[in-house]
């Protein structure tokens, strides 16, 4: 039976089908011109009456129509389940639509269509392909709130760190899967080896992770990744012989680790449906669902949506933002990405999120924002200034600040000792909170007053 037989004659004898399939099924999507007459005929007493025509109806329509007596068969859906035609339905409807945007795309490229625009062909074509007939209906905040609960209590819906000063900004629980979260630096200042040391802390802890380096090449990416987990210096990995390094590499497979991918793009030329693509090839060919992606560094990703030509960087970045979180929600994971800061805010111990110097979009978009500042005193101590931006998982005031360890030749972050309160470091350190905290101007302007007075 032709799928498209199938599908109007559902819609006529299904009425919870046809909720479902009217938002979705167009005039040409039908390639027999009888049955797209029908359709239109179906989809005008829909949009009127808000019911299904009878087939006197569709026959005044179209008097001449051939097809009409068969559509209307009952037989024809008899044994055909609910769920199984849910499933019919949305194959089709993906299969028609994607069919209709490859052909207008053909006719653009060929100049043989002028009302749409090539930069339009993605996204058109990302529709297309995600056409799901959702059943849900929302959460009804009464009736569903055992589900609720469960959720609250449900590990698998959050992604912990490995650093108990992160886990407690984020009521001890980490970052929400369909999130996504940015951390902002300075350049230098150590953006992509926390992600790194994320991502092998992600990989220890069971998950699966995809990291798009859109900077380095992904071999570079690999190497920090290798000095995290192997606890070798990065300078060192060099040295490591061949049987050394392999056997190592066996030996962590051995454990029950995640498996970690790194994918590298051309700066600027990558966007979510790049990495969609990724996601879904690994997870045929190679079986990997991912829990969490890091996308090493938004500011040089590509929108799918808008060219830079056509906006400015706000909103440019805007949209690249809303499409790493549309990533997010779609494929159930926590994405990653970081920010550069801009020059007043990468001289300053006490950044906000005016400092951003891609887009102050991106904070409008994400569902964490923290800064990583890091001063003289701060590096001769080895540790780094934690900053709490925005939080949408906790009260972000209840620690605001807050420093970690890191070792930067082997790209790990840790809990630092005494570090009890939100900006209190330990007193063995004799580093004062206030010198940390403080602006380096001053110190900067003694230091060309020594400078000065030495030329003299």
């Amino acid at each position: 039976m032709d799928r498209e037989v199938i599908m109007l004659a559902a819609m006529l004898a299904k009425p919870n089908f046809a909720m479902l399939a009217m938002p979705f099924v167009q005039r040409d999507f039908f390639q027999d011109a009888e049955r797209a007459a029908i359709f239109e005929a179906i989809d005008k007493h829909w949009k009127k009456y808000e019911v299904m025509p009878n087939k006197a109806a569709v026959q005044l329509e179209c008097p001449d129509n051939t097809q009409v007596e068969t559509i209307f068969d009952a037989a024809i859906c008899n044994g055909m389940t609910d769920d199984y035609l849910t499933d019919l339905g949305e194959q089709w409807c993906r299969e028609r639509a994607s069919f209709n945007v490859i052909a207008t795309a053909i006719d653009v490229y060929d100049k043989n269509n002028n009302t749409v625009k090539e930069s339009a062909i993605p996204a058109m074509l990302e529709a297309a392909i995600s056409i799901s007939f959702d059943t849900s209906i929302g959460h009804d905040w009464a009736d569903d709130a055992a589900e609720r609960w469960e959720f609250y209590h449900n590990p698998e819906s959050t992604i912990p760190f490995d650093i108990a000063a992160l886990n407690a900004i984020t009521a001890d629980k980490g970052v929400a899967r369909k999130s996504l979260n940015i951390v902002m630096a300075g350049v230098n200042c150590g953006k992509t080896g926390f992600m790194c040391h994320l991502a092998a802390g992600y990989i220890k802890a069971g998950f699966n992770v995809l990291y798009i380096t859109l900077e380095m090449q992904e071999k570079l990416i690999a190497r920090r990744v290798d000095a995290n987990i192997m606890g070798i210096d990065m300078d060192d990995i060099d040295r490591v012989s061949k049987d050394d390094f392999l056997n190592k590499i066996e030996s962590i497979r051995q454990k029950s680790y995640g498996r970690l991918r790194f994918k590298e793009f051309p700066s600027g030329e990558a966007s979510s449906m790049h990495i969609e693509r990724v996601m879904h090839e690994l997870q045929i060919k190679k079986n990997i669902k991912f829990d969490v992606v890091f996308v090493d560094y938004i500011g040089i990703c590509a929108s799918h949506r808008v060219s830079l030509k056509n906006t400015n960087s706000y909103g440019y970045l805007k949209c690249v933002a809303e499409e790493l979180r549309a990533l997010a929600m779609k494929h159930d994971v926590a994405v990653w990405s970081a920010v550069q800061l801009n020059r007043g805010g990468f001289s300053s111990t006490d950044v906000e999120m005016t400092d951003i110097a891609d887009s102050f979009s991106i904070a409008a978009t994400a569902d964490m924002l923290i800064s990583m500042m890091r001063t003289e005193e701060l590096d001769a101590i080895d540790q780094v200034l934690i900053k709490q931006i925005k939080n949408r998982y906790a009260n972000k005031n209840n620690k605001m600040r807050f420093p970690i360890g890191v070792n930067q030749e082997q790209q790990r972050y840790f809990d630092v000792e005494d570090a009890d309160s939100n900006i209190a470091f330990a007193e063995s350190k004799k580093k004062t909170t206030s010198a940390i905290l403080a602006n380096n101007a001053s110190n900067k302007l003694a230091s060309r007053s020594e400078k000065m007075k030495a030329l003299q």
